[in-house]
């Protein structure tokens, strides 16, 4: 996808898929790697950048960046599947849109979810889903169990407030 595309369909939905764009060497390492520090009875990892050196990488890819550089306003969760995401496994739903408004209160999120339908972010192994944070979204039930393993980075620019501090600058 051209840079101009990916920046259009976030300011416009609040989200973006891409096709493959990370090597499948790349993947399988960080597979590897981030496989013996979980099970199949956790939803996850936290601070990967720790256990494997191919995530550092994968946040250094060109690819990756190009897609994070190209819309960054502030901040952008970029999620690199390392599965394929289909609608059976339990993909990300968003409410396309819905980052514009800021954050929302419970109610508010029942509005939207009483008159706008949600999207199911359907990624190849490979591939990335980016998204503004504050966009509506969820991860749907899993009809058929099986790997849905992403590793999620959020990229952001400018320094926090009030002596807090990013753990990690690239």
């Amino acid at each position: 996808m051209h840079a101009d595309a990916i920046a259009a369909a976030i300011r416009a939905h609040g989200w973006v898929t891409t096709p493959p764009v990370v090597a499948p060497e790349l993947l399988d390492r960080i597979a590897t790697d981030l496989a013996s520090c979980t099970s199949d009875d956790r939803g996850g990892l936290r601070n990967p950048f720790e256990v494997s050196g191919g995530v550092h990488e994968l946040a250094r890819c060109a690819a990756v960046r190009a897609v994070a550089e190209c819309v960054l306003e502030r901040m952008l969760a970029v999620r690199v599947h390392l599965d394929n995401c289909m609608a059976e496994n339990g993909p990300v739903r968003v409410m396309s849109g819905s980052h514009t408004v800021g954050k929302l209160a419970a109610c508010e999120v029942d509005e939207w979810r009483a008159r706008s339908p949600s999207v199911d972010c359907l990624v190849a192994r490979g591939g990335i889903l980016a998204f503004r944070p504050l966009l509506l979204h969820a991860s749907s039930p899993a009809i058929r169990p099986g790997h849905r393993r992403v590793v999620h980075l959020e990229f952001a620019v400018g320094d926090l407030p009030d002596r807090l501090d990013w753990r990690m600058r690239l």
